[in-house]
């Protein structure tokens, strides 16, 4: 209810909404396979491996790795645990994992022969066209915000991996910054111009109260 409110404040949203079954639909309705990080398998929509659905796969293969060489779903769920802090960390390196992974699979569609890459092309398409009905009426900041870590993490990971190919790439799953601009700023990495300017929590005034402390981070700005 308080982000919900805190998303109507700022103009994201408008209306009678229920958040979290929003953002169970737009998971629900645009998902061809995925990888629980705390199961440590993968779970396939349909019974037929489709182009797009092999690009996916290969997607969740990757977080296989990520997993196994940087335990990534244990310190994801460390940061999550850490309430008394911001998680601004834990949505850097849900980034990067996500952004690596879409990297990788598309440098494996990029090895397939034109005519496949066209048979991905189209399979894509016609799985976005029906993921497209299924999400009818999720708010449009909901799929952004849901879309935003494999947009902004790929881009991360490419511009790093330009520089320093996998090996750089190694390095940021296992040291990753600690603050968001760098999705919507990479070069900042190149840079080494990671950190950020702590500012002083700002009290309350007569009849406010807190719900949720903490950064609102530079992509809900940005957004």
């Amino acid at each position: 209810e308080g982000e919900q409110g805190l998303l109507r404040a700022l103009g994201l949203t408008s209306g009678r909404l229920d958040l979290l079954k929003a953002f169970r639909q737009s998971q629900d309705g645009g998902t061809l396979a995925y990888y629980s990080f705390r199961h440590k398998n993968i779970t396939v929509r349909g019974q037929k491996i489709t182009p797009p659905v092999g690009r996916t796969l290969v997607h969740e293969l990757t977080h296989v790795l990520q997993d196994q060489h940087f335990h990534v779903g244990r310190r994801l769920r460390r940061l999550d645990k850490q309430k008394n802090q911001d998680n601004s960390a834990g949505v850097v390196l849900d980034a990067i994992v996500e952004g690596d992974a879409e990297r990788v699979a598309d440098k494996y569609v990029a090895t397939l022969s034109a005519s496949q890459q066209a048979v991905v092309r189209q399979g894509q398409h016609a799985e976005t066209t029906q993921a497209d009905q299924q999400l009818k009426g999720v708010p449009k900041i909901v799929l952004t915000m849901m879309s935003s870590p494999y947009v902004l993490g790929e881009s991360l990971t490419e511009v790093v991996a330009q520089q320093g190919g996998n090996n750089a790439v190694n390095h940021l799953l296992r040291s990753p910054p600690v603050h968001e601009s760098v999705l919507l700023d990479p070069f900042r990495v190149l840079a080494h111009r990671t950190g950020a300017v702590h500012l002083r929590r700002p009290a309350l005034g007569p009849g406010e109260k807190s719900f949720e402390s903490g950064e609102l981070g530079a992509p809900t700005w940005y957004y």
